[in-house]
């Protein structure tokens, strides 16, 4: 039977947090974030598709800056009807994800290993919930927006989990944890790293730097590494020191060769690459 309430439709992707903070470089956080973005676009579509008129973002654009959940507004739709909307919706998002990690594995030139569909199929933390709006009024509206809002948390709340086994010998995963999000099994490993680190999963071939030796990444975590292969991305080391370089001109150039620790004291390779007048001018001590 249609019901004829209009009604509104949360949806929610997840992790967000953890997922762009388990990083080791610029380009990790940024596909983090990234990817997100990718993941609530495509369920976007789905959910254009099937008459859902979006409240917040207002727009959803394949390129922008995209949140991580959407709020829209459906009418004239059955509870199975919504149901198959939702679960579509919810399909379309992991589907893109699946997509993004088997476009890594052809990146980084290897084949899936056991597990590798696993982690990926149980990464994601999918919520979505519909709920009517009692009424035409403002007030209606309102109270329908914060009831939605209270009913989504308490679902996330719960934090619903599945036994992790992947087809393993044992319960969950035994073995070298991930150097990104040291949670799930490391699968793909950097050139030259050592035997005894990678006997779970596949060393990357000679001359792909973006894994470097001994790291290890999980599945998840590879997915986010070749994520849209860019020629440079600021390194970490440019980023922290971004301050101190802007203060001081002409010192950007010795930026790769400088760490600049808590106490303000300055280490580096060679003392002959940054100048000790230079070191006088910025009061830094040199050891």
């Amino acid at each position: 039977m249609t019901n004829e309430n209009p009604h509104l439709f949360l949806f929610s992707v997840g992790p967000v947090q953890s997922f762009i903070a388990q990083a080791r470089k610029t380009q990790d956080l940024y596909a983090g974030s990234r990817i997100l973005g990718e993941l609530i676009y495509a369920a976007s579509v789905v959910a254009n598709r099937n008459q859902i008129e979006f409240v917040f973002p207002k727009e959803i654009e394949k390129n922008g800056s995209i949140p991580n959940r959407f709020l829209g507004k459906i009418s004239g739709k059955s509870e199975s009807e919504m149901q198959d909307i939702g679960d579509q919706i919810e399909k379309a998002a992991q589907k893109r994800f699946k997509e993004l990690a088997e476009n890594a594995l052809a990146d980084a030139k290897v084949d899936s290993v056991n597990g590798f569909y696993c982690q990926i199929a149980k990464h994601l933390e999918i919520n979505w919930l519909f709920h009517p709006i009692s009424g035409e009024s403002d007030e209606a509206y309102r109270r329908a927006y914060k009831e939605i809002e209270t009913l989504m948390a308490s679902v996330k709340n719960v934090r619903v989990f599945e036994q992790f086994d992947c087809n393993m010998p044992t319960y969950g995963e035994a073995g070298r944890k991930c150097s990104l999000d040291g949670e799930r099994n490391a699968l793909f490993f950097g050139d030259g790293t050592d035997g005894r680190y990678a006997l779970q999963g596949k060393k990357l071939k000679k001359g792909d730097v973006r894994i470097a030796q001994n790291e290890g990444l999980s599945a998840v975590s590879l997915t986010k590494r070749f994520y849209e292969k860019k020629d440079t991305f600021a390194s970490t080391a440019e980023i922290a020191t971004m301050n101190l370089t802007s203060a001081n001109k002409g010192f950007s150039k010795y930026t790769r060769h400088v760490l600049v620790t808590m106490n303000g004291t300055l280490n580096y390779a060679s003392k002959k690459i940054l100048p000790k007048n230079t070191c006088r001018k910025m009061d830094m001590k040199m050891y």
